[in-house]
Order: C-alpha cells, then structure tokens, then sequence
C-alpha cells in the first residue's frame, strides 16, 4: 500500500519538496533517529517524543483529530516544525503519512492515480487490516475505473494497534454497491473438533457488525476421517503449566511428531516467554523463541544494511543518516550539529560525504564525523549491487572496525555476529541478495532467500540451510497466516487474555476474542489451551505488580463451551499416541 501510494506521489510530481525520492523510515530509524532527535531539538524525554509521533501516526491512518486530543498545543507546533525539517533535510517521510498524503492530493485533485499508473485491476488480500486511510485510497482507485476483487476475513482482524478496520470488509456490499461476493465455507486447515471450539467462541462477537460463516472441516468426510483434539488444562501453577507444556512437547517428539509441527502461542510474552524456555531446556526440547530485535536492528546489521543500501540507491539520505550515527564516540547532539551547520549554510545532507564543502559553519567534532562517514562512502563507492560477496569480505571487516572504533566492546561484538553470519552466506551471493535477506521480514523468508542463492549458483540442495526442526514459539500476533498439527496456547486467564485493558473497551475485549480465535484455528490435528491457579515470581510481577496472585479463569472460557480438567502433568501416553496418529492421518 506505500509502495503503491509513493509511485503515485512521485509520478504525479508531488514530491518536489525532497531533493530526491523520499525513502520511507523503518521501525528502527523512527525510534533511534526521529524520535531521539524531536526529543533532544525540543528537551522532551524520547518516550514522549514517540507517544507524539504515534498520535500523529494514528491522526494520519483514521482522519480523527481525537487522536491528537491529548498533545498540546506547543508540541503540536514543535512536532510540525520537526517534521517538516527533519523529513526534508534527510529526504525521507513516516509510514504512517504516506498514504494519507497520497488521499489528500486525492481529494484536491491534484492526483488521479487511477489513470497516472495506469491500473485497471487492483486485488487487495488482507482487507481487514485496512485503516480507515487506506480504504479511502482503495475507494478512489475504484471509483475512477480500476476493477477491484479483495479478499478478507472480519474474524481476523487482530491489528487495532496499527489501526485495522475490520468495518472495510464488514461493509463492502454497502460501499461498493452491485458488488458480488463469494464466500468460502470449506476449512481445510483444523479438524472438527478444533473447528467446532473456535466457531463457537467467535460466534460471540455480535452478528451484525460480523459476517456470519458457516465453515465445515474437510477432515470430517477425508479418508479416514480425522476429528482432531481440543483440551483445556488447569494447573496449580505457572511452573507446572511450562512444565506440562515443555513434556508434553518431548512425548510428541519422541512418538513421532516433527519439532517445527508444534506451535505454543503466547498473549504476554514478557510475562510467559522466559518461564517457559527453562522449561522447554530442562525438557530438552529444541526450539524457537519468538523472534527479537531484527538483523538490521544491531549494530553489525544496521551498519551492513546502511551499506547495502547505499550501493542500491546513492541518494538514500537516511541510510548516510544511519550511518553517521552509528559511528562510535557520534551522538544525537553531533548529528544535530551537523543538520543545523548544513541547513545555516545551504548545503545539502548527502553531498556533504562526496563533495567539498565551506567549513567554517562546523564544529571540528562534526567534521571529523563527516570525514570519516564520507571516507566509508569513497570506499564503497565502486561497489555494485550485482557483486558477489566474497569479493568485499575483507572490505567490509575493515568498514566494521572503521566505524566501531576496535578497541571497543561493541566493535568486537559486531565483528563476531558478522563472522557468524557470514559462516551461513555462500560466497557467490550477491549484495542485491544479501540487501534482501537483511529485509526479510522472518526467518523462513530468510531461509528461501539463502536455498534460492544455492539453487542459482548450482550448489547442491543438502549443502542450503534448512528451516530447522523446532517448536515454535510465538506471539499470539506472530502466528497469523501459519499452521501447526498442535498448538499450545497457555494462560487463559482475565488477566492475560483478554487483559486488562481491554475488559474497559468494548471493541477491544471483541478483537481479543478475535485473536484468540485466530490462534486456536492455527491449529490443525490438536490444540490445547492451559490456564492456572496460581501465578509467581516474574510473571506475577509482570502482571500485577506483586510477587504472587490468583488469577481468574478467561472469560472465554465458558464461551468455548468446555470445562478445564485439572492436571498436574502433560499428555500421557494414550493421549500422545493417539494425537500423534490424527497427524500421520491428515
């Protein structure tokens, strides 16, 4: 959806405030860039600075001035100013205003983007994680000639935090009248047993606003048929229930069951994850944490992925910014220091690491940083993106201890995560490829970026990395769009799921129902949920803000119709056998 509202900005010529394309800031860069440098420009701490910043984010994503209700007037005013700069200066632009930039011209018309790329089909998949912004654009696009076909499901819409309307798919017969709709009942994903607990908590959700489905299993008529498993586990506390969980993995695995078949779906993970890896570990079960920082988010990966993007798009000014930060002993008061003497001397941000510049304007401090960001630049500047990886390895070990300084810690550190993960890199990979696998999004994309290197290069198949064969373990959020023949979701209890917060608000106690829904219908042959008596230790304090506590059971659980049986252990044998076929049956 940027990608699409950028190329009609740029075609339309309404970018011409920016020297060059604006590239569009990722997670990191808005956190460790914009927000640190609004918070030292303006004396505000960078917490504050990202609560304004969201609040415009989300005022841009919904078009309701409430969402500025609680920023005042001043930091309105600072924010503005900020932003007009910062984005200028360093020719880049938020996620969150692309689209609503692009619906604005829209309105004024000054952009048809209809005819200025020329579209005449438009398929949107995942329409209900629309905000309100985006189905706008959609609207217009359809409204002046482009066919539309969209796929989507209301029941699984889990995406508030980013501003999803799940009204988009809701009411698309009444927003595109003469509209046909084709609706899909046939699951072939969970069995009926699995089926049956998941459609009757959704049914919970008032019908309307939700669309009414009357899904079937295909596994009730399959040869042979297989019914599948649904459990509900109370345990006397949140150790055995890691336990319970951690052994019951063990047995699957030892009957039969593939790690990476099994899937445990967490609501808190501050408040679960790390009770239940000591677990899974004394179990000796092989698994996969929910996934942490990004590659490009550490300091090895940040300052490749500024490389990278540097060799791909000389006049990405964001990733010059990335870098210049990044140099050990530059902080936010220097880069700062940079922008103001540029800006007083009319000098532009990138040129400063390619050509000479007065430099009377300049601290020494800001020109030593400058010279040694423009000395990375001259270095890689014969670099293309088509080179192989080989050919710059012993360049880009120099560039690493270039910008850390060596004596350093972090220098040392970012030189390991580099040999580590070049240990995984074919020489022949190019940096096109190896830009690409920084951006990747999730390991398995990373994987099929790396097996698609070894394929190209002629490699043999049994040398490419493989997914490896582990229980997953993810965020409840993290799970959509992928399956497991069994999935655990622990702590079915008010104060993890639905939450606090979310019993004060109607719509949001709907959406927990909704994720929930989602991650049991994740679930293929079994799923089992696991709530408990007592919760101690970290977890409690996580959640309550004492060392103990006796939470209360969820109040789904009476809309999933079942009762919990009381355990102290995991699956026993029979029930392991017997699951463990329903998968071999699928």
């Amino acid at each position: 959806m940027h990608s699409l509202a950028l190329s009609a900005l740029r075609r339309a010529n309404l970018l011409a405030m920016f020297v060059t394309g604006p590239v569009i800031l990722d997670d990191w860069e808005q956190q460790n860039i914009f927000d640190v440098e609004f918070a030292h420009r303006f004396n505000a701490t960078p917490g504050r600075a990202k609560a304004i910043r969201l609040a415009y984010d989300a005022y841009w994503q919904t078009r309701q001035d409430a969402h500025l209700a609680q920023v005042s007037l001043v930091e309105r005013t600072n924010f503005l100013a900020f932003h007009s700069q910062t984005t200028t200066f360093y020719s880049c632009i938020l996620p969150g205003e692309v689209v609503r930039r692009c619906v604005d011209a829209i309105d004024q018309g000054s952009l048809d983007p209809t005819a200025l790329l020329g579209i005449e089909h438009l398929v949107v998949d995942e329409f209900q994680d629309l905000n309100a912004c985006d189905q706008q654009f959609i609207r217009a696009i359809a409204q002046r000639g482009a066919i539309l076909w969209v796929a989507g499901d209301d029941d699984q819409s889990i995406y508030a935090f980013r501003h999803a309307d799940p009204s988009g798919i809701q009411n698309f017969a009444v927003s595109y009248p003469g509209s046909a709709s084709h609706t899909l009942v046939d699951c072939f994903r969970c069995t009926p047993q699995v089926l049956a607990r998941a459609m009757g908590l959704i049914s919970y959700n008032p019908s309307p606003p939700r669309v009414l489905k009357g899904l079937t299993s295909m596994y009730a008529a399959s040869n042979p048929p297989v019914q599948g498993h649904f459990f509900i586990w109370r345990l006397p506390s949140g150790a055995l229930e890691a336990r319970a969980i951690s052994e019951s993995c063990r047995a699957l695995i030892n009957a039969g069951l593939h790690g990476q078949d099994i899937l445990i779906l967490l609501s808190n993970r501050p408040a679960q994850l790390s009770v239940l890896e000591q677990a899974l570990d004394d179990a000796g079960v092989s698994f996969a944490a929910p996934k942490g920082p990004e590659l490009g988010e550490s300091p090895m990966g940040r300052l490749i992925l500024a490389l990278l993007r540097i060799v791909d798009n000389k006049d990405d000014y964001a990733a010059h910014r990335d870098l210049l930060g990044l140099q050990d002993g530059v902080g936010t008061e220097t880069c700062l220091d940079i922008e103001s003497a540029a800006i007083s001397s009319n000098l532009n941000f990138r040129d400063l690491f390619y050509v000479q510049f007065p430099t009377n304007a300049f601290s020494s401090r800001s020109l030593k940083a400058v010279a040694r960001v423009a000395h990375v630049c001259q270095f890689i500047q014969r670099w293309n993106i088509t080179d192989d990886l080989a050919s710059h390895d012993q360049a880009l070990i120099q560039t690493i201890e270039h910008v850390f300084n060596p004596v350093r810690m972090r220098c040392q550190e970012a030189l390991q995560d580099w040999s580590a993960l070049r240990t995984t890199l074919a020489d022949g990979m190019t940096l096109e490829e190896l830009l690409a696998y920084f951006r990747a999004d999730s390991e398995v994309a990373q994987l099929i970026i790396l097996q698609e290197v070894q394929q190209r290069l002629g490699l043999p198949q049994s040398s490419a990395p493989q997914i490896a064969d582990r229980v997953r373990i993810l965020t409840m959020h993290g799970a959509k769009g992928l399956e497991g023949k069994v999935v655990f979701v622990p702590g079915l209890e008010q104060e993890l799921m639905p939450g606090r917060r979310a019993l004060a608000s109607a719509g949001l106690l709907q959406e927990r129902r909704r994720l929930l829904y989602v991650s049991i219908a994740r679930a293929k042959a079994c799923c089992i949920l696991t709530l408990v008596r007592t919760r101690s230790g970290s977890q409690a304090k996580t959640l309550v803000g004492s060392w103990q506590f006796d939470p209360r059971p969820s109040q789904f659980l009476t809309e999933l119709g079942a009762t919990p049986q009381n355990r102290t252990t995991g699956l026993d044998a029979a029930e392991t056998a017997a699951i463990v076929q329903e998968c071999a049956d699928l």
